[in-house]
Order: C-alpha cells, then structure tokens, then sequence
C-alpha cells in the first residue's frame, strides 16, 4: 500500500501543464493544504541532454519519475505530479523505435500500467502552445501534440486510470477543487 495520495497533470510537451503545476501548488498551500511537487524528470534525463530519442531515454525517464515521486511520498501524503508515466509511455508509443527496442518498450509498459494504478486522479491538458527558439525540448515535441493527447486518452481508458480533460483557462481552480474534494471527503 502507498503511504499517500498522487494526483498527476498529463498532456504533450507545451501544453501549459507545467505553468498549471505552480498555479495548483500555490493555491493549495495558500489554503494551507500540504502537497508535495515533483517536476518533469525528463529534463533530467542523460539520453535527452545528449539528443537522443530511443527508448533507453523512456525507461530512463520512468526510473526517474518514479524515484521523484517515491521520495515526495515519504515527506507527504499529497502529491502534485508536473508529467506523470502516461506521458512518458505515450511518446515512446508513437516513436518509431529500432529493431531491439522492443525489450525497454515492454519493460516501460509494465512499469507504467502498474505503478499508474497509484494514481489518484490524471488531470488532461488540451492543446500546445507555440514553438519557443529557446525551448529546444518544445520545439522538437510541438508538432506530435495531437497525436501525443490522443495517446495519453488511449493509455488512461486502456488502464482504467480516473481522469479529467481541464478546460483551458480553469484549469487550477479546476484542480484544486477535485484535490480539495477528495480531501474533505477522507477527513469524514
């Protein structure tokens, strides 16, 4: 059994979810309610900073998200994550991979249709935003957002994962309330 509760914001790259991320976590903690933010991990990742694309990149991102959420969970039992498992599975999905790939392809999968089973609830942003010069993450993932929405919807109905599509321009009050629902629904 886990020790708290995840809630994850999932959608293409530029999508706005990072933006909505602080905005969610101000709000919470501004009503006083601790959560615990974890960021993308994909920055972090060795195979992204050395342009790589393949699939070591996606499990390596999985190991990453995971160990930032493990450690979020143990100085808190309300989690914010900024990306999430179904992200990273739906751009390795839609990424043509090499002959070979297909052992970390399987491997991604298991550990995403598993640990997805702690999350709580996956917030859904719709749309990207423009290429940015300065955002070379962004302007390479840009142009796949549509077919990376649809393929985060795919991987959410296939596992059974709760989730909402956020309405642009709403979506922390529209977060917040769902969080602080769920809250004052296990203080009863």
């Amino acid at each position: 059994m886990w020790p708290g509760t995840i809630y994850c914001i999932s959608g293409a790259h530029a999508s706005g979810k990072t933006t909505i991320f602080h905005g969610v976590l101000g709000t919470l903690r501004s009503r006083r309610i601790s959560v615990v933010g974890t960021t993308e991990t994909a920055r972090e990742a060795h195979y992204l900073i050395a342009g790589s694309r393949s699939a070591p990149l996606h499990l390596e991102i999985a190991a990453l998200q995971l160990i930032a959420d493990i450690r979020a969970l143990r100085s808190s039992s309300l989690v914010l994550a900024d990306r999430s498992l179904i992200d990273n599975l739906a751009y390795l999905r839609i990424r043509e991979q090499p002959a070979g790939a297909s052992l970390i392809h399987d491997i991604v999968e298991l550990v995403t249709r598993e640990y997805c089973k702690v999350y709580r609830h996956t917030f859904i942003t719709q749309g990207s935003y423009e290429s940015d010069p300065s955002d070379l993450i962004r302007n390479a993932e840009v142009t796949s957002a549509r077919q990376v929405h649809e393929e985060v919807l795919a991987i959410v109905h296939e596992y059974g994962i709760p989730y909402s599509l956020l309405e642009r321009g709403n979506e922390v009050d529209e977060i917040c309330q769902h969080i602080a629902g769920d809250a004052n629904r296990h203080e009863r």
